[in-house]
């Protein structure tokens, strides 16, 4: 968890997408989630939600142990955070509580800016309706009882995608923006 909060942390302040540095950072980021991965006391599975023109919404799907059927709860995370923040698998609540965690790069954050998918308009509710769709599919899941879980500007967003798309069973967010969007 400490590696890859140092990572995550690297990279976000350099702001152009294509610089080589926040790409090797990005790079060194996804070796240590996929080190963590391996040795975390249940599953998590890198995600690719099908979204714009040929491009994905990355996300990382923290499962029960037994991967039985079971909520789910979408992260959204603030504007300086990424699917990594959230939740520590070292201490995850979601799956304390017996609830299946994904948490994603929505328009605008992490892997999502490296691929030019931006948060203008209503791409972030479009994305998010996206991983619900994928969350539908998955047997693990149980798609009645779906789930947001917003933070900071993610609290934006979470009640955005709440009233664009009605399938989540509930919404709780926390730490939120009240600055205009156009403000960060």
């Amino acid at each position: 968890d400490h590696a890859v909060e140092g990572y995550r942390m690297a990279q976000h302040p350099i702001f152009y997408d294509d610089n080589p540095v926040k790409l090797y950072l990005c790079g060194k980021l996804d070796e240590m989630v996929d080190r963590r991965s391996a040795v975390a006391p249940y599953p998590v599975e890198r995600v690719e939600v099908p979204f714009d023109d040929g491009k994905t919404i990355s996300c990382l799907l923290h499962l029960l142990p037994d991967r039985r059927k079971a909520p789910c709860v979408i992260y959204v995370p603030g504007m300086d955070q990424t699917k990594e923040s959230f939740p520590k698998v070292s201490a995850s609540q979601g799956l304390a509580r017996g609830m299946h965690v994904i948490s994603m790069d929505g328009p605008g954050q992490g892997n999502s800016n490296i691929q030019k998918i931006r948060a203008v308009g209503d791409t972030y509710e479009r994305a998010g309706a996206a991983v619900i769709d994928y969350l539908q599919a998955r047997p693990e899941i149980d798609g009645e009882r779906i789930g947001i879980y917003g933070v900071s500007m993610g609290s934006f967003w979470s009640l955005r995608l709440a009233s664009y798309d009605h399938r989540p069973a509930a919404l709780a967010s926390t730490v939120a923006c009240f600055y205009p969007n156009n403000t960060i």
